[in-house]
């Protein structure tokens, strides 16, 4: 016969299911109060990523279950001690893709697919050219995200994709395992364009552009990723500066480079190109809100 403290135990009420809506609230509260930029969006995101579904149908939900309220909870705690959301999960979305992600690897965003989509708009524009099988690099492919969305757009390029950082190789070669053709794109672990021979149809690359003086003063999750993938020299612009210095001698004729700067950099870069005598065109590249965010050049025939 079960004992007195066996029975309270079993007549003991469970505590009912959460409301999400409850739960969305209490930690949107708690992440303006850790002063995490878009704190709703960001307890959204929490809570559709321990559900695994999207964003817009958690409120399709009514309650959340007790074990998926502890899950939320513990990674709660996670993201107000500064870790990323996307290191929090293992995932980041990248042009209708959703890549690996890890501590050691840059998380990438949304003004990167920017940079990207105009050297795919070079490659795909090379075609009328009749350039049959054109050759691309990403330099500095950290995630491999570049790398793969150029692979899958322009099936017909041949792209190499270099890293130093053998962290983000790892996370890179799982990813380009699982959403490329690894028959087209090579990873490369290098030290930018050492060790590295053209002639290529585009460059791109997302290089550190932060200032170092800057980079203690960035949000906290920020600064959880790697500095090497973040510091850009004591004027932010060192890579950059490579990019453009070393561009023409790994381009074939008429080929471009496509390179990712911060919105206050990028007339000075564009400046940089349109001095070069092997530039024929030089244009900003903008985001979605019309914010410079890159820069692009064509050389010359």
């Amino acid at each position: 016969m079960p004992d007195r403290a066996q029975l309270a135990s079993s007549d003991a009420p469970t505590s009912p299911p959460a409301s999400i809506r409850a739960v969305v609230r209490g930690l949107t509260a708690r992440f303006r109060a850790a002063h995490i930029e878009a704190p709703r969006a960001e307890a959204e995101w929490l809570v559709a990523g321990v559900l695994d579904i999207g964003r817009p149908s958690i409120y399709l939900h009514d309650r959340l279950a007790e074990p998926a309220r502890q899950t939320v909870e513990a990674m709660a705690a996670r993201r107000i001690a500064g870790e990323p959301l996307q290191y929090l999960f293992g995932t980041a979305d990248f042009m209708g893709m959703r890549l690996r992600v890890a501590p050691g690897v840059l998380i990438p965003r949304p003004e990167t697919e920017c940079v990207a989509e105009r050297g795919i708009r070079h490659l795909q524009g090379l075609a009328a050219r009749g350039v049959s099988r054109p050759r691309a690099l990403d330099l500095g492919t950290g995630s491999g995200a570049i790398a793969i969305a150029v692979s899958r757009a322009v099936p017909a390029c041949l792209v190499a994709a270099v890293e130093l950082s053998w962290d983000a190789l790892q996370v890179a070669t799982y990813n380009v395992a699982t959403q490329a053709d690894t028959t087209r794109l090579c990873l490369v672990r290098a030290d930018w364009t050492s060790s590295i021979q053209g002639p290529f149809d585009v460059i791109i690359s997302n290089p550190p552009y932060i200032s170092t003086g800057e980079l203690s003063g960035l949000p906290r999750h920020v600064r959880a990723e790697p500095r090497m993938a973040l510091d850009g020299g004591a004027d932010g612009l060192t890579f950059l500066r490579r990019v453009v210095d070393e561009a023409h001698a790994l381009l074939a004729p008429g080929g471009a480079v496509c390179c990712e700067c911060a919105a206050d950099q990028a007339n000075r870069a564009l400046g940089w190109l349109a001095e070069r005598d092997w530039v024929e065109v030089a244009e900003l590249i903008t985001d979605l809100s019309g914010r410079p965010c890159g820069v692009f050049a064509r050389a010359t025939d």
